[in-house]
C-alpha cells in the first residue's frame, strides 16, 4: 500500500470516529435536554396544581363570591388563557382541567372535580384534590357493593334502588368529612376519572 492511500485509510477512519463522536454527543445531549425540559414541565404543573386546589378549596370554603379572590394567584401564575380545557362526564366524579402554553412547555392542571350524585343540598360537590376525588369513588363504591361486597343484581330492582341508597348515603357522609376538613378514606389511585 502506498503512503498517499494509508494516509487516506486513516483519515477516513478518524471521521468516522470523529463523527460517531459528535452522533453520540449530539445524542446524549439531545436527551439530556429531552430529561431537563420534562423535569421543568413537571415543577411547572405541580407549581400550578398547588395554586389551583388552593384557589379551589378557598372558593369552597368561602363561597362563589369570594371566586375571582381565591383564584388570583392561579391567574397571575398561568400565562394568558387555556390553550384547551375538558371535562370528564364520569360518575361518581367529573374532572375539569385546563392546558396552558408555559415557558416550559404545555401544562395540564385539574382546577377542580365535580361529586356527581352528592344529593344533600346543604353540602358542596367541589372537590379539589385528587384525593378527596379518591375517597368519594372510593365510599360510593363501597356503598354500591354493600355489607356483602357484591354488585347489586342486574334484573333485581330492588337491589339497585338500595345500592344506590347506600352509595348516594356514602357520598354525602365523605363530602360532610370534606368540608369540615375532616380526614377521609382516599386509596392511592382509583380505577375512576380521578385517577
Amino acid at each position: 500500500m502506498n503512503r498517499k492511500k494509508g494516509l487516506a485509510l486513516i483519515a477516513g477512519a478518524l471521521v468516522l470516529l470523529i463523527g460517531g463522536l459528535g452522533v453520540a454527543w449530539l445524542y446524549s445531549s439531545g436527551q439530556a435536554f429531552k430529561e431537563a425540559s420534562k423535569a421543568a414541565i413537571r415543577t411547572e404543573a405541580a407549581r400550578l396544581q398547588t395554586l389551583a386546589s388552593a384557589a379551589c378549596t378557598c372558593t369552597r370554603d368561602k363561597g362563589e363570591g369570594a371566586e375571582g379572590e381565591c383564584w388570583k394567584a392561579f391567574k397571575e401564575a398561568v400565562p394568558g388563557s387555556p390553550t384547551s380545557s375538558t371535562a370528564t362526564a364520569c360518575a361518581p366524579v367529573s374532572t375539569e382541567i385546563d392546558c396552558f402554553a408555559t415557558a416550559a412547555g404545555e401544562v395540564c392542571v385539574v382546577t377542580g372535580y365535580d361529586a356527581n350524585g352528592v344529593t344533600d343540598p346543604t353540602l358542596s360537590t367541589r372537590l379539589c384534590t385528587a384525593a378527596e376525588a379518591r375517597a368519594i369513588e372510593f365510599d360510593f363504591e363501597e356503598g354500591w357493593r354493600g355489607s356483602d361486597g357484591k354488585a347489586p343484581e342486574r334484573d333485581d330492582k330492588a337491589d339497585w334502588e338500595a345500592s344506590n341508597k347506600r352509595a348516594t348515603a356514602a357520598m354525602n357522609r365523605a363530602m360532610r368529612k370534606i368540608m369540615k376538613g375532616e380526614p377521609v378514606n382516599a386509596p392511592s389511585s382509583s380505577s375512576g376519572c380521578a385517577g
